[in-house]
C-alpha cells in the first residue's frame, strides 16, 4: 500500500469520493458567490443556482418524494414524532 492511499485512509474517513464531493460542493458556492458579488439579475442567480443543484449525486429526497407522491401523508403525532 502506497503512502498516499494510506495517509488518505488515515486523514479521509468518508474516503477520496467523499473528499471530491466536498471539494464540488465548495467550488459550486464559490461560483454563486462570484455572481453575486458581480450585481447579477434575479435570473443569473437563478440559473447559476440550478446549475450547481443539478449537478448534486445526492438526490435521495428529491427521487424518494417523486415516487412517493401519490400516497397519503402520515400525521407525525400519530406515529410518535
Amino acid at each position: 500500500m502506497s503512502a498516499m492511499v494510506a495517509a488518505g485512509r488515515r486523514h479521509l474517513p468518508g474516503g477520496w469520493a467523499d473528499l471530491g464531493r466536498q471539494l464540488a460542493i465548495w467550488f459550486g458556492f464559490a461560483v454563486i458567490y462570484q455572481v453575486v458579488r458581480g450585481g447579477a439579475s434575479d435570473q443569473e442567480l437563478v440559473a447559476a443556482v440550478r446549475t450547481v443543484w443539478a449537478g448534486r449525486a445526492d438526490r435521495y429526497s428529491d427521487l424518494r418524494s417523486a415516487a412517493t407522491a401519490e400516497l397519503d401523508k402520515v400525521e407525525m403525532s400519530y406515529i410518535g414524532g
